[in-house]
C-alpha cells in the first residue's frame, strides 16, 4: 500500500499538513528545487512573498504576536537557509540524500507493517511533528559525537603521557605529542570521512528547518536548528524578526543540553 502523496504538499505556504504522505515529503523537496535554480528569480519571488506577509502580519498586531506574524518569522529564516543554499550545492546534495532516507527508506519500512498497524492513526502521529522530531534527534546525536570527537586528541595525548610515566618511559615534550598525535588524527578522520561531520550537522539542520511544517511552533526546532544557524546562515535581520516574535527562551544561544 503506497502512500498517498500530493504536490501541493510539496510546496505548501501554509503551516499546516494534512496529506497522506505523514508530512515526511512536506516542503522539503521544492525548497531544495529553489536553491537548486540558479536564475534566482524564484527565490526573490519567494522572499517577497514572505516580507509581505511579514508587514502585513506586523501591521495587524495587538499586544501578543499572532500566529501568522510568528510563521512569517520563521518563514524569513526559511528563505534565508535557502539563499545561502544556493552558494552551496554540497549542502543541498546531503540535506536531499537525508531526506531520501526518510521518503524511500522508512516510508517504505513503516509501509512493511501496514498489515499490522492502521496507517490513518500513524498518519496523525507522524504529522505532528515527527519527522522533524526525527532530525532533531539527529542533529543532537551528531553534534554530541563530534563534540567528543573533536578532544579525542586531548585524552589520546594524556592517555600517552600516564602511560609513559606509569611505565617509567623517556619523558618527550608535550609539543612532540601534541604534534603526532593531531597529525595522526587527522588522516584517521579523513579516513572515516569525519572532516564532513560539521558538514552533515548543518544539512541535518537545514532539512529539520524545511520539512517542519510550523518552526515557531516546535521549540526543539528553533532552539537545536534555527538557533545555530543564526551565525553565517540566518541573516541578523532575521534573527531580529524572530526576536520579536518568539519566546526569549527559544532563542537561547546557551544551547545548554547540547553543550554539557
Amino acid at each position: 500500500m503506497a502512500v498517498a502523496h500530493t504536490a501541493s504538499c510539496e510546496t505548501a505556504k501554509r503551516h499546516e499538513c494534512s496529506c497522506e504522505c505523514g508530512g515526511s515529503r512536506h516542503g522539503w523537496p521544492y525548497r531544495l528545487k529553489l536553491a537548486s535554480n540558479q536564475s534566482g528569480a524564484e527565490r526573490e519571488m519567494f522572499r517577497s512573498g514572505v516580507n509581505q506577509d511579514w508587514c502585513d502580519a506586523a501591521d495587524s498586531q495587538s499586544a501578543n504576536p499572532s500566529g501568522d506574524w510568528k510563521a512569517a518569522g520563521t518563514d524569513a529564516a526559511v528563505a534565508d537557509i535557502i539563499d545561502w543554499l544556493a552558494s552551496n550545492p554540497a549542502t543541498i546534495a546531503y540535506a536531499q540524500s537525508i531526506g531520501n532516507v526518510i521518503s524511500e527508506g522508512i516510508i517504505p519500512a513503516l509501509e512493511g507493517q501496514i498489515g499490522r498497524v492502521e496507517w490513518r492513526a500513524q498518519k496523525v502521529g507522524q504529522l505532528d511533528h515527527f519527522w522533524c522530531d526525527l532530525l532533531v534527534g539527529l542533529v543532537y546525536a551528531i553534534d554530541k559525537f563530534k563534540q567528543y570527537w573533536d578532544r579525542m586528541p586531548d585524552y589520546i595525548g594524556s592517555q600517552i603521557v600516564d602511560s609513559r610515566a606509569a611505565n617509567g618511559r623517556t619523558a618527550l615534550p608535550a609539543e612532540t605529542i601534541d604534534i603526532a598525535v593531531r597529525t595522526a588524527w587527522k588522516a584517521f578522520s579523513e579516513l572515516l570521512q569525519t572532516d564532513r561531520l560539521k558538514e552533515v550537522l548543518v544539512a541535518v539542520r537545514v532539512l529539520a528547518i524545511l520539512i517542519c511544517k510550523a518552526p515557531e511552533e516546535h521549540r526543539a526546532v528553533v532552539q537545536f536548528c534555527i538557533v545555530p544557524l543564526t551565525n553565517g546562515i540566518i541573516s541578523p535581520a532575521t534573527k531580529a524578526r524572530l526576536q520579536e516574535v518568539l519566546p526569549s527562551e527559544w532563542l537561547s544561544e546557551l544551547r545548554r543540553s547540547l553543550v554539557g
